[in-house]
């Protein structure tokens, strides 16, 4: 099996987060990444999510977030800053997503690592999560060989 043929199936189940106030576009994607094997949290914005993250164990921290940008109570700008001042979940990879149209505009200073515009074409975001757990995965175990 070459490196494009594989699978989440062959990096064991991983944990996705999706930080969205829209509960249709969150149920969506839920549904959507666990009907492709990833165990999925969800928060409803920035505040409830950093909460979260803050109260579950190291063993089941997310992989993955994916953080909508604009959310009531704290927004997707406001929860990054937290995010990167918590050494435990800093390293944490982030995909965020909006619905403004001039991305551009809005990624100046965001700690993010990948950006997409909303609507979503799902399969890029799945292969967009599966990139960012299959490089993970691979630089955690690069130095049992």
């Amino acid at each position: 099996m070459n490196k494009s043929q594989r699978t989440l199936k062959d990096f064991g189940q991983k944990t996705v987060m999706i930080i969205d106030d829209d509960i249709d576009i969150s149920d969506l994607f839920k549904t959507f990444f666990e009907l492709e094997g990833y165990r999925v949290m969800s928060a409803p914005d920035g505040r409830e999510g950093l909460e979260m993250l803050k109260n579950t164990p190291d063993i089941l921290l997310p992989d993955l977030i994916i953080l909508d940008y604009m959310m009531p109570n704290m927004n997707g700008q406001e929860f990054a800053f937290a995010k990167g001042l918590d050494s435990r979940i800093e390293n944490i990879p982030v995909v965020l997503v909006t619905a403004s149209g001039n991305i551009s505009s809005l990624v100046h200073g965001l700690e993010a690592d990948a950006y997409l515009d909303k609507p979503l074409n799902l399969d890029a975001l799945m292969r967009v999560a599966f990139n960012f757990i299959h490089r993970r995965h691979s630089s955690q175990h690069s130095f049992l060989a």
